[in-house]
């Protein structure tokens, strides 16, 4: 332990005038620099003291000689993550309630301790059941140790670890992928049940693809009705990638006869039309003007049409999916609705199996019927 002082108590030790004792100890906070750090130490005897104040020497000792903190925990190692993402940026607001929800499953262990098992453990858990009481498919179970695993490199990389205890962990095969995509007569119904504000937001996700969260945040001065084009810049954009998102002849229309209001810049806002059926000239803005989720009316609107099992995210499946089979090529799709990489797209093009048939019909067109039967031989 040192020297100790009268009292017997080690140098880094001290007792204040209020019968407390606390830890006073220098810290190596970059090149050449340290500064003083005291620390409350919990219990009143001095045995307790000493335990704590060996528990911080053995810690401090470890961080000198590694130059790794051993009282670095899970805790620390999630919300330093967030903290890089929030400076970079990036939306934290899905990653929240991860962590909270990681934290409760495993509780704020060292990350010393941290192993592939723990990490079996979360996935055993939200098979079972996920934050809302119901068991998660493997798709949303895999957003949570990614989220782990991201956590873990960066604390690697920010020399926070000697190891990263995910390292080589594997994700869960994802077999959910939604393929539900609206046949016309369901688009039509679908249209024709939705609340007025509702309308224009599903016509615009149906024909380009947009995300909700795009399409919400959407401002007038994005739109640009002469040259039919939305500019959507990084800061828009779930991949922080700006782009442009062309406008077809009724889609302009459409954006034409949306109301607005002097006092906001949001396009698609709460409205209802007047008695008379015509859409009002000027919105009276109210606390609820700009929605923030329409979750609950697309709901509705979905149980109306009498449609089952759709989301509104599907319908940037059924974006993708008329681009195809209007001719589109992959590159010009992807630059419409913003995907970034081959596999992402791949998730959303969607073949029906009456496209399939008609493929093998058109084969059948092109060698003939009554042509020579292909062999092996």
């Amino acid at each position: 332990m040192g020297r100790t002082k009268d009292n017997g108590l080690p140098m880094y030790l001290n007792l204040d005038k209020n019968g407390r004792f606390y830890l006073d100890y220098p810290e190596k906070i970059g090149t050449g620099v340290r500064r003083r750090r005291e620390w409350l130490v919990p219990g009143t005897t001095k045995l307790r003291a000493l335990a704590a104040a060996a528990e911080v020497t053995t810690r401090l000792n470890a961080i000198k000689r590694t130059g790794h903190d051993p009282g670095y925990s899970l805790g620390h190692c999630l919300n330093d993550y967030l903290a890089k993402k929030a400076n970079a940026q990036q939306s934290i607001i899905a990653d929240k309630p991860k962590v909270t929800l990681l934290l409760e499953i495993l509780g704020d262990r060292p990350m010393a301790d941290l192993n592939h098992d723990h990490a079996a453990l979360i996935v055993a858990r939200l098979k079972e059941k996920g934050p809302k009481g119901r068991p998660l498919k493997e798709a949303s179970i895999n957003r949570y140790t990614m989220l782990l695993k991201a956590s873990t490199r960066h604390a690697l990389l920010m020399n926070k670890v000697e190891r990263d205890p995910m390292a080589g962990f594997r994700l869960l095969r994802e077999d959910n992928i939604r393929d539900r995509v609206l046949e016309k007569w369901e688009y039509v119904a679908l249209l024709a049940v939705a609340a007025p504000h509702l309308k224009p937001i599903i016509r615009l996700a149906y024909k380009v693809g947009m995300r909700l969260g795009e399409i919400l945040g959407l401002e007038w001065d994005r739109v640009d009705l002469e040259k039919g084009l939305i500019t959507l810049r990084k800061e828009d954009t779930k991949t922080r990638y700006s782009r442009e998102v062309p406008l077809d002849e009724d889609l302009i229309a459409m954006f034409k006869s949306l109301p607005r209001s002097a006092e906001t810049k949001t396009v698609f806002l709460y409205w209802r039309p007047e008695p008379d059926g015509s859409v009002p000239a000027l919105l009276k803005l109210g606390e609820r003007s700009e929605p923030t989720t329409i979750k609950t009316a697309f709901n509705n609107a979905v149980a109306k049409a009498g449609i089952e099992d759709f989301t509104f995210h599907d319908l940037r499946h059924c974006a993708v999916t008329n681009l195809v089979n209007a001719g589109a090529d992959q590159a010009t799709i992807m630059a419409i609705t913003g995907h970034r990489t081959d596999a992402a797209f791949r998730r959303y093009k969607k073949t029906k199996l009456s496209d399939k048939k008609r493929a093998l019909d058109q084969l059948d067109l092109m060698l003939g019927k009554d042509g020579p039967e292909l062999s092996g031989q």
